[in-house]
C-alpha cells in the first residue's frame, strides 16, 4: 500500500502540512481531493466516481453520501483517497474543474 506519515499532524489537520506530505509524496492528484476534504458531499461524490470507475456499476444501497462521511476524521477521509490512489488520475482533471469552478463561487 501506500506509507502516509500522519505522524506529524493532528486532528485539525493544517493544509498546508497536507499539502507539503502530497508533494513530497508526488501525490499531486490528491491536491484537490485534500483542498475539498471537508465538503462532504464533493467526498461522496467523488468516492461514488471512483468506485464506478474500479467496480463498474454500483448497486445504489453502496453508494456513499454526505451522512455516511461525516463522522470521519480528516485524517480518514483522506486516508481513503490515498487507498485509492490508481483511480485518482482519472478524475483528477475532472474534479480540478469542479474545485476550481466551485471555489470561484465560494
Amino acid at each position: 500500500m501506500y506509507a502516509f506519515n500522519f505522524s506529524e499532524m493532528n486532528v485539525g489537520l493544517d493544509m498546508k502540512a497536507m499539502k507539503a506530505q502530497a508533494s513530497a509524496m508526488n501525490l499531486n492528484s490528491l491536491e484537490a481531493y485534500i483542498l475539498k476534504i471537508d465538503d462532504l458531499e464533493f467526498v461522496a461524490t467523488q468516492r461514488n466516481r471512483i468506485l464506478t470507475k474500479k467496480h463498474g456499476r454500483l448497486p445504489a444501497y453502496s453508494l456513499w453520501d454526505a451522512a455516511s462521511i461525516q463522522n470521519e476524521t480528516r485524517v480518514e477521509k483522506i486516508t481513503w483517497f490515498i487507498e485509492h490512489l490508481p483511480y485518482l488520475d482519472y478524475f483528477s482533471e475532472i474534479s480540478n474543474k469542479f474545485v476550481g469552478s466551485s471555489s470561484e463561487t465560494a
